[in-house]
């Protein structure tokens, strides 16, 4: 919470957009376009990430955040 709260004092209008999610199982890879404008510059933000999600149980239990499909299917143990 407390580095969401950071990010939104810097980039107040931050959001996400899913674009893709495949379910492989017990673990969901998913592609996020982010975006936002400074408060201070007005400089626009514009970046793509991947988060990897792993439940058990419908819980779950590891979540990250990577730069890449690639970073997002090693975290998987997938071939590119």
């Amino acid at each position: 919470r407390s580095w969401y709260g950071s990010l939104l004092d810097v980039y107040p209008d931050f959001g996400s957009e899913i674009e893709e999610v495949r379910e492989l199982g017990e673990v969901t890879i998913a592609r996020l376009r982010q975006y936002g404008r400074g408060r201070e510059s007005g400089a626009p933000i514009e970046l793509t990430v991947w988060q990897v999600a792993h439940a058990r149980n419908r819980k779950i239990v590891r979540w990250c955040v990577v730069r890449t499909e690639v970073e997002a299917l090693e975290a998987l143990g997938l071939p590119e």
